[in-house]
């Protein structure tokens, strides 16, 4: 722990380079905006007038005895000016008017350092309706950034959409919309929402617009929250997508088709034993070996480039399952089918590790995805995440953060924290609704 002088040290110490920094962006500034340069420049011309002035405005005559020790005081005035009022210009150029303001209410929510230091708001950008905070961090890391969202939409007055890394991991970007802005309770899914592109999946909607991810940088996703959060949905939502983008999907449903009815069972591959899974996890691998196979001899690293220079197309696998907690637990389960559920997590792990770049991706959902449930392995190769309602517990074995629990309604269904491992940005969204689907 650091003794009162050593704070007030490195305060002071901070302070002075903040101002430094500032008066440094106001120079950038000026060099980037004409105007500012005029105004620069209006300022020294001001000096200039009126020290060519001096004797009218201030009402002595150049023969006058204290002439001379009134022009140096009129001089040193003039100078002390032209070097004070083009760096006070500097430096209001050089960031936010609203900084000050910021810190203050920083401060008083208790969003500081380890020495009492709040973060430092550097720019603030504009688009339409949408705000960009960039601040820099003073040390504090992006996790308690998250786990004070609820805090910072109080102190900005605005909804956030995501908190994200800025240029480096010393910057904070927080997007944000008016405090007006509300998610809906519920939307549905239409066909004609299809993302264009093959590999992109659409999640639902922020207050920034249309969430998406993408497998070719996000092949692999966990999926967790409370019960009756709408893991289900929104899992369902992603394959849907998946079979209509001609993907083949396979399911594992251990709840006897309640979920993944009749419809599921003509569109896709669903199993609801261990030993299918088993299965559908050796076919998996056989792909993926047959596929490395390919590649190598048509000298290609993914499966974007082997489709793209070959006659042939590789269509991408899916498989998901939404009781990841009943496929690895082995509390109450025989010898034999202990056996298969290690058999499962070895080829999982497998598949989690080397998919991508084949095509082959994974989705697991379940409540809790902590190393009782997942095998260490399997959850260490998946790192995007999507938590639906959750306390600060959950919240924080899902994202690392309790961002869920400052940020999802108790009440809410549908609203889930997307962290995509990719940077991590976090971002806060609805879920889209399915229609009925019929065979």
């Amino acid at each position: 722990m650091f003794d009162n002088d050593k704070k007030n040290e490195l305060c002071q110490k901070d302070e002075l380079q903040q101002n430094i920094d500032r008066v440094r962006n106001g120079v950038g500034a000026v060099t980037t905006e004409p105007k500012k340069a005029v105004g620069l420049v209006s300022c020294w011309a001001v000096l200039a007038v009126f020290w060519k002035a001096r004797h009218t405005l201030l009402g002595y005559a150049l023969g006058d005895p204290l002439a001379p020790l009134k022009d140096l005081l009129t001089a040193s005035i003039i100078g002390v000016s032209a070097a004070a009022a083009p760096s006070a210009l500097l430096w209001a150029w050089g960031g936010p008017l609203e900084a000050g303001a910021v810190q203050d209410d920083m401060i008083r929510a208790g969003i500081v350092n380890s020495i009492g230091e709040p973060p430092v708001l550097a720019h603030v950008e504009k688009a339409h309706d949408l705000k960009i905070y960039t601040f820099q961090a003073c040390g504090i890391p992006l996790k308690d950034w998250m786990d004070s969202a609820d805090a910072l939409q109080t102190v900005l007055n605005r909804s956030i959409g995501e908190i994200r890394y800025g240029a480096d991991h010393q910057h904070i970007q927080i997007v944000t919309a008016p405090p007006t802005t509300i998610l809906p309770n519920y939307i549905t899914y239409h066909n004609r929402l299809l993302p264009c592109e093959q590999t992109v999946l659409l999640l639902g909607r922020s207050v920034l617009g249309a969430v998406t991810i993408d497998l070719r940088t996000i092949p692999h996703l966990i999926i967790g929250g409370s019960t009756n959060s709408g893991k289900t949905t929104i899992l369902k939502v992603l394959l849907l997508q998946c079979v209509q983008h001609g993907m083949a999907v396979y399911v594992a449903d251990f709840k006897g088709a309640v979920d993944f009815g009749a419809w599921w069972a003509d569109h896709c591959d669903v199993t609801d034993s261990l030993d299918g899974l088993v299965q559908t996890l050796e076919k998996f691998c056989a792909e993926l070996e047959r596929r490395k196979k390919l590649f190598r001899a048509a000298g290609c690293s993914n499966i974007e480039q082997y489709n793209a220079q070959t006659a042939q197309h590789l269509h991408r696998m899916v498989f998901a399952t939404d009781e990841a907690a009943f496929v690895f637990d082995k509390s109450g389960k025989t010898k034999e089918e202990k056996e298969l559920i290690d058999k499962i997590a070895a080829k999982l792990s497998i598949i989690t590790a080397q998919g991508r770049a084949f095509g082959l991706h994974t989705f697991l959902s379940t409540q809790r995805p902590d190393a009782q449930v997942f095998p260490p392995f399997v959850r260490s190769n998946i790192d995007t995440r999507i938590c639906g309602r959750a306390d600060k517990v959950l919240s924080e074995i899902i994202l690392g953060s309790t961002i869920a629990d400052e940020l999802i309604p108790k009440t809410s269904q549908g609203r889930f924290v997307l962290n995509d491992g990719c940077g991590s940005n976090v971002t806060v969204f609805q879920s889209y609704c399915l229609p009925d689907l019929t065979p």
